[in-house]
This record gives C-alpha cells, structure tokens and sequence, in this order.
C-alpha cells in the first residue's frame, strides 16, 4: 500500500470536512423545510378550526334566534377545488340545504381549503 504524503492527508482531509460541511447543510435545509410544512399543516388546521367555530357560533346565532337554516355557502381558493361532484372557485357558490346529503355536508366541512357557512 503506498503511503500518503502530507501534502495528500491534508487534501483528503480538507475533501472531507467540505463534504461533512455540505451533509450538515443539507441536513440544515431539510429540517428547516421539515419545520415550514409542519406550521404550514399547524396553520390550516388552526383556520380549519375557526371555520367550524365561526359555523357552530352561526348555526347557535341561528338555533337562539329560531331562523331555519336553509343554505350553505361555499367559497373555494382561487384556482378552483372539485368536491362533492362540484366546483368552487372564490366566487360564493350557494347550495339549497336539503340538496345536500350528510356525506355532502361532512365532505364539505371537512375539506380544509373550501370556506362554508350556514345562513
């Protein structure tokens, strides 16, 4: 085996610290882009919940006042979603309530990117 001169550790030892110190970053990126999708899914579930205390105060408003609910109105992102065999785009989208199954209304309510409301 031929020995290494010191001219040749020092090389491979600088190849190896560069090589640890792109590991260390790539590590550093991925747990940085690890931690944004986690608030990311924090935050919609945090607007998800104030979806449905804003729907459970509105339908209580509702049941106190004794109006009967009758429509749900939906509004979807910008680029439109498809759910229960319909489109929502960011233009309200009113549907009469007894054209809705139960499943209709669970999907609804619980698609985290479609605002609903009672009214």
């Amino acid at each position: 085996m031929a020995k290494l001169t010191v001219e040749q550790k020092a090389k491979a030892a600088e190849a190896a610290k560069l090589k640890a110190e792109e590991e260390a970053k790539a590590q550093a990126e991925a747990d940085a882009a690890k931690l944004k999708a986690e608030d990311e899914a924090k935050a919609q579930a945090e607007a998800k919940a104030a979806d449905a205390a804003k729907l459970k105060a509105e339908e209580e408003a509702k049941a106190k006042s004794g109006a009967k609910f009758t429509t749900v109105v939906v509004i979807g992102p910008k680029q439109g979603r498809w759910r229960i065999g319909r489109h929502f785009g960011p233009d309200q989208t009113s549907i009469p309530l007894e054209d809705l199954s139960e499943d209709d209304k669970q999907a609804l309510h619980d698609d985290p990117v479609l605002a609903i409301s009672i009214i």
